[in-house]
């Protein structure tokens, strides 16, 4: 190293001294090439731009590295400004244990000569320091394989870390983006199942009402009317009577639900219910996932049934119901709550396309 490149800061500096590196320094938004840099200030070619005396701003040193750029945000104080040499001189203030750990790090690097000056660029690379001269000859014998493949390596995993966090900073930009054009969750969604309201067909007094499975036909309630007549409801089909509506001995009027009767081949099902605005986006394929919360695990789904709506139903307002059927689903979590979300990417159209060529094909 020449002793021409060291300078020696002012007494309230403490002596530290300074090295000229190929860094720049950014002050409120403007480029300046560093005169030369210390661990407690640094002098900056500021031109003829002046900086008042005194003044504590924000900057950031930038380090030009051979692949990559490293950039360090501090707080500095300035010193002096100078137009007419065209030089300012500012003082590290309110410098953090992680701060200081950094500068000095760059520093015992350029001492100890693993870090390089090399065409207005750093580069970690461990060399010998010979004042001697050396015929090409002996600098190639002196370049043995350990350095060679040292620094073959720190050059790898550089571009390697740097090529990762480029990587990672993609996927979480495409993540957020494709959330925002193409993923939409239900307004709400319960676990159900299909039943039919079994009601009064006239006023009176319930005197017996049935629950368990029931065949067709079968009298499934009874009410005795105010002329002292008995009137029987029977079952439409072979159903388990559940959910009871209204209790025995009890007042009941024409037209209100006694019960409700269940298919008993009935499975449960997911009813969502959906936006209106995507409405259109279910007829042109989704893919749905359906996470329960009794379950960890999340389900793949496919719809039941799908809305039916004219032009005058989708101008209107509020959700609309989307019945979903699941594998899997116990009938124990009928009345449980479900988060479904529906991915309408172009994964899920490209599918729907191709299964609809492929059926007119046949």
């Amino acid at each position: 190293m020449s002793i021409n490149m060291v300078k020696f800061e002012a007494d309230e500096q403490r002596q530290h001294a300074r090295y000229k590196l190929p860094l720049k320094c950014v002050i409120e938004q403007h480029r300046y090439e560093a005169v030369d840099f210390s661990v407690a200030g640094m002098g900056v070619g500021t031109g003829t731009a002046v900086l008042r005396k005194g003044r504590v701003v924000p900057i950031q040193l930038q380090f030009p590295f051979d692949g990559f750029e490293f950039s360090l945000n501090l707080k500095a104080e300035v010193c002096y400004s100078d137009p007419v040499n065209g030089r300012s001189g500012l003082k590290y203030v309110e410098l953090t244990d992680s701060n200081v750990r950094i500068l000095r790090f760059i520093l015992d690097s350029y001492l100890s000569g693993e870090l390089l000056m090399i065409n207005e660029l750093l580069d970690f690379s461990r060399r010998s320091v010979d004042v001697r001269g050396r015929s090409k000859g002996q600098e190639k014998a002196a370049a043995t394989f350990g350095r060679k493949a040292g620094h073959a390596l720190r050059r790898t995993l550089n571009i390697t870390a740097t090529t990762a966090l480029s990587l990672a900073v993609l996927l979480a930009l495409f993540g957020g983006l494709y959330q925002k054009l193409w993923i939409f969750e239900a307004t709400s969604a319960i676990v159900s199942i299909d039943s039919v309201p079994v009601v009064a067909s006239s006023d009176g007094v319930l005197t017996n009402l049935v629950t368990g499975p029931v065949k067709s036909g079968e009298r499934i309630a009874t009410i005795l009317t105010g002329s002292g007549q008995s009137v029987s409801v029977v079952s439409p089909c072979n159903c388990i009577a559940d959910k009871s509506a209204a209790n025995v001995d009890a007042q009941v009027h024409n037209g209100q639900q006694l019960l409700s009767l269940q298919a008993s081949d009935a499975a449960p099902h997911i009813t969502a219910l959906v936006e209106r605005s995507h409405v259109m986006d279910l007829y042109k394929g989704v893919d749905i996932s359906v996470a329960l919360p009794q379950e960890k695990a999340v389900k793949k789904a496919t719809i039941l049934e799908l809305p039916r709506l004219d032009e005058t139903d989708l101008a209107g307002t509020g959700p609309v119901p989307v019945k979903i059927a699941l594998e899997g689903v116990n009938a124990n979590s009928v009345g449980a709550p479900a988060d479904v979300r529906f991915d309408k990417g172009p994964r899920s159209f490209l599918q729907n396309w191709l299964t609809t060529f492929a059926a007119q094909l046949r």
